[in-house]
């Protein structure tokens, strides 16, 4: 499919709803030709598009992701300098950038390929360890309500969800060694990156050329339903979007 045209209805659907907070849909092939110089390959296949983004494969063997999403952007340019096994490794993080405008609500991140899928009774294991971790927070969720109150239990899900989930891929790796990477990595994530976990399925993970289960896309929505719409940014995350990521300006193939 045509690199081009997809990013530019890409771009038109995001202008239509964001505006001039997005960069206008003519300029994709400017975005397209900085992102092929920073990253030293010229993006050549599409890889797919969920609700924040939209992600191609260059020729030289890495992912180019375009996103919505600035936690995704932060996230992946904190595990730039700091790879973790169990994760696609992390390359480069940017905020694309207008010189006149300033910056946009768009981010590009670069990181490496994992070649091949799950096959079908990984998948599976993936799908009924989530089913039991969901099982086993909506017992404590539970539980916590009564004992502690709605809005007390509120603020726990979370940390309960990502607890049972770790629990499901420690078992995992106990019985099959392609899982031996993730627990920890779902660890150091909820850990060092604040980040919690949701909602993995099988198409956040793919297999390494080694044989290992790889954690593809460890940023998660953070609405129920929808995309994650971009709102005003907080102080601590305008901080942490500037610490992990560079501006990218497409109009003149340079970056600060």
């Amino acid at each position: 499919m045509n690199v081009l045209k997809l990013l530019t209805n890409w771009l038109t659907n995001l202008y239509s709803e964001f505006g001039a907070d997005v960069p206008n849909p003519d300029k994709a092939s400017s975005i397209i030709n900085v992102a092929s110089d920073m990253i030293g390959g010229n993006l050549s296949k599409f890889l797919g598009m969920g609700d924040n983004g939209i992600a191609f494969l260059a020729d030289n063997g890495t992912v180019v992701k375009f996103t919505i999403d600035h936690d995704e952007a932060a996230l992946w340019g904190s595990l730039a300098n700091n790879h973790i096994p169990g994760i696609a490794k992390a390359l480069k993080s940017f905020r694309l950038s207008d010189k006149k405008a300033g910056d946009t609500m768009v981010y590009m991140v670069n990181v490496e390929y994992v070649p091949d899928k799950l096959d079908n009774q990984t998948a599976a294991k993936i799908s009924d360890g989530m089913k039991e971790a969901f099982s086993r927070s909506k017992e404590k969720y539970s539980q916590a309500i009564q004992k502690y109150g709605l809005e007390k239990a509120k603020s726990y899900y979370n940390k309960i969800r990502t607890v049972d989930i770790v629990r499901a891929f420690d078992d995992l790796a106990d019985t099959d060694k392609k899982f031996e990477d993730i627990p920890e990595a779902l660890i150091t994530l909820a850990d060092k990156h604040g980040t919690y976990l949701f909602d993995l399925t099988p198409q956040n993970f793919m297999m390494s050329s080694d044989g290992k289960v790889v954690l593809i896309d460890p940023s998660l929505p953070k609405l129920p339903s929808g995309h994650s719409v971009p709102k005003d940014l907080t102080f601590e995350q305008r901080l942490r979007v500037a610490m992990f990521t560079e501006a990218l300006y497409y109009e003149n193939n340079s970056c600060n």
